[in-house]
């Protein structure tokens, strides 16, 4: 026969009051088996006694109370938040100059002043600019060095300056892509070495005279010499039609009474000579003398003669980030009287 027994240990058959507690769950057994009480089965966790230390998973230690907001930090006053991206970061500029001279020297008579010449040096600063700002060109300053010695006069081109005297503000229209002229200078000096050394040398023998010119570039050049032209003026006490050129491919103009030879180019450290001979009409004097000037022409894309130092530099109203490129460049009109 089989008997269910309650967990509290009373009887089935004993009339229990209705409460609102959970019905227990009833277990019943076999007989002949083991007896085994029926168990109450409830989902509540059971409490955690105030002596009880075993808590593997730290349930009592843990905070209950929300984590604390992270604090706004208000900016400085009179600073606009958006103040890094709006910041506007200066042009680059590219600014390309060729500095070219015009040089007419004159060679100093003498064997104490063999060497020195008087020059005077015309020169244009040419610039082309390249702006990244794509509405105009940042303007820029030219300042030059110190001269070691002689005298200079600088000035601007007024088409791209507003001062007709300064070159503190130089700005080339973005229409101007290529080399415009932004400046002008003048040099008044003596020179003792040029860039090319020119020699005559003259030997009468009664009335037949023989005349040699040698052309030698310097070593300290920094490129080769080009377009040389030298023309050898052939006086009145010389008779025309005894002229002959003797070294070198020259040619004699009789109504300019000229002999002229031409060069392609000269590498730096080189030279060379030519002649001719001739015959006076009558023999010179113990005292007298004959000159043959000389005039010689060249060029060079790579040197330039003066020792003025160009510099460009940005306005104070107008900063830029500025690169320079500089060539130099002559032509030479160079006389031996």
């Amino acid at each position: 026969m089989n008997q269910r027994i309650r967990y509290d240990g009373s009887s089935a058959d004993e009339e229990q009051p209705s409460e609102s507690k959970p019905r227990p769950v009833l277990i019943s057994v076999s007989q002949g088996s083991s007896a085994v009480a029926e168990s109450e089965v409830t989902h509540a966790h059971p409490p955690i006694h105030a002596s009880d230390s075993f808590d593997p998973f730290g349930i009592g230690e843990l905070q209950q109370q929300p984590s604390k907001a992270v604090p706004f930090i208000k900016p400085p006053p009179n600073v606009s938040r958006l103040s890094r991206t709006n910041k506007i970061l200066p042009p680059k500029m590219l600014i390309k100059l060729t500095i070219h001279e015009q040089v007419s020297s004159v060679a100093k008579p003498g064997k104490e002043r063999e060497g020195t010449s008087e020059v005077t040096i015309d020169g244009t600063i040419y610039a082309q600019v390249q702006c990244s700002d794509a509405n105009r060109n940042a303007p820029f300053s030219l300042k030059t060095g110190e001269l070691s010695s002689g005298t200079l006069t600088l000035y601007p081109n007024q088409d791209f300056s507003a001062s007709p005297t300064k070159c503190d503000a130089i700005e080339v229209p973005k229409k101007d892509v290529g080399y415009v002229p932004v400046a002008f200078y003048t040099i008044m000096d003596e020179i003792e070495h040029m860039p090319v050394l020119l020699e005559r040398k003259v030997t009468v023998q009664e009335k037949s005279v023989r005349i040699a010119i040698q052309v030698r570039s310097k070593l300290s050049n920094l490129g080769k010499m080009e377009d040389f032209s030298i023309a050898l003026a052939i006086p009145e006490r010389i008779d025309g039609n005894s002229v002959e050129v003797v070294r070198g491919e020259g040619q004699y103009d009789e109504l300019k009474r000229t002999v002229i030879w031409k060069l392609a180019s000269l590498n730096k450290g080189e030279s060379f000579m030519v002649s001719a001979n001739a015959n006076l009409w009558t023999v010179l004097g113990l005292d007298e003398d004959v000159q043959f000037p000389v005039i010689l022409r060249c060029s060079s894309s790579a040197d330039h003669i003066s020792s003025l130092d160009v510099q460009v530099t940005e306005c104070a109203e107008h900063p830029a980030s500025l690169t320079t490129q500089k060539i130099h460049s002559f032509q030479l009109l160079h006389r031996l009287t």
